[in-house]
């Protein structure tokens, strides 16, 4: 909510905030925690000779553009790009079809990088919604790639891990706890977040 004067700017972001935290919690990332901003943090240590710190970060909210709610997702199973349709007398070569009657479609004119998506499950909405992919899909990756580490026992160097509120408005570093990672000498942090 660009137009709020706390942190987070929405009550959903401390829910999904809660939630995640549980979640770190059940697969075993026992510090866990969430601050008063709303940002969750973990810490894995190493369990390596590596000394290394890195940090993973993705952002909890999702942009205030479009609703978030009562979604309709499409899945598409091995994708073959080989759609073809029409509207009135143009003609398009389409990947995706979001929404035939209010004519919303994804084109690989437009968007090249669905030709490297062939034979992958896609994911889409319906046009009038978000799915929140962004950036629901960074966390996904983080806390997927944490429980195969930990259930693996896979070697690996000192990890933290942040959740951020508020990216969306700009505000998703207004109450970063730097200091977290200063005290626990991250060398480096990758934000998990972007296009394809």
């Amino acid at each position: 909510n660009p137009y709020s004067n706390i942190s987070p700017s929405t009550n959903g972001q401390i829910n999904f905030a809660q939630y995640l935290v549980q979640e770190l919690k059940q697969i075993g990332l026992h510090h866990a925690f969430l601050d008063q901003y709303g940002y969750v943090y973990g810490y894995l240590e190493s369990n390596s000779l590596s000394t290394l710190t890195i940090g993973l970060i993705a952002h909890m909210d999702t942009s205030f553009d479009a609703s978030g709610q009562n979604i309709k997702p499409t899945i598409i199973e091995k994708y073959d790009g080989s759609v073809h349709f029409s509207y009135d007398e143009s003609f398009f070569d389409v990947l995706i079809i979001l929404n035939e009657s209010l004519k919303m479609i994804l084109s690989p004119k437009e968007f090249p990088s669905l030709n490297q998506k062939i034979g992958h499950t896609i994911i889409h909405t319906d046009g009038t919604t978000l799915l929140g992919a962004d950036d629901k899909a960074g966390i996904t990756i983080i806390i997927s790639t944490i429980e195969k580490i930990i259930s693996d026992n896979l070697e690996h160097p000192n990890i933290i891990i942040t959740f951020t509120p508020d990216e969306e408005i700009g505000e998703g570093t207004k109450n970063f706890n730097y200091d977290f990672y200063k005290e626990r000498n991250c060398n480096f942090a990758y934000t998990i977040d972007g296009s394809n």
